[in-house]
């Protein structure tokens, strides 16, 4: 399980260096704050699972619940990675008929829609995501969009961790603005 892996998760300089100079409303002492900040999950973190009816089939299934306790200044970063996690065991063991294939059409045509109309959106998909590869894709044709003359759009992205199983990826986000 990743949960006790985010006890590793900490801001990279690539990502300081980012933040620093593309949201400029985060101020020095904000920011310090973050390089300095851990998650400790095995103290703050207490799951537990009931099952609804125990038949002994690997298809049971039942309630999670899932508590954190500690300061919010402590805690409240574990709402995105808990949330992609729980979605993420979601649809890798319940609802699993779904493939990719003609994704990337419709990612693309409801990105171009947006844009057309001159939408302003952040792309803040990590806590309801199917999968780290289905958020990438919808990012990579975002990032087309702009390639391919939509106009008015600008994508600007966070360093992104090239290994699905790190926990920092679901502190990255995306800004995606079209003015």
């Amino acid at each position: 399980m990743l949960v006790p892996e985010l006890a590793n998760v900490s801001l990279t300089a690539a990502e300081l260096d980012y933040l620093k100079n593309t949201c400029t409303y985060f101020n020095n002492d904000y920011l310090q704050l973050l390089t300095t900040f851990r998650l400790h999950p095995s103290k703050q973190i207490h799951a537990s699972f009931a099952l609804l009816n125990d038949t002994g089939s690997p298809d049971d299934v039942g309630d999670l619940s899932l508590d954190i306790s500690g300061r919010w200044l402590d805690t409240i970063l574990y709402e995105i990675p808990l949330l992609a996690l729980t979605s993420e065991a979601y649809f890798k063991f319940c609802d699993r008929d779904w493939t990719y294939r003609h994704q990337q059409g419709r990612a693309y045509i409801k990105g171009r829609r947006l844009i057309e109309h001159g939408c302003t959106f952040s792309e803040f998909g990590s806590r309801r995501r199917r999968d780290y590869h289905t958020q990438d894709l919808g990012i990579v044709l975002l990032k087309a969009l702009r390639k391919v003359g939509v106009p008015n759009v600008s994508v600007k992205a966070m360093p992104r961790t090239p290994s699905p199983k790190h926990p920092t990826q679901y502190l990255n986000a995306v800004s995606l603005a079209c003015t």
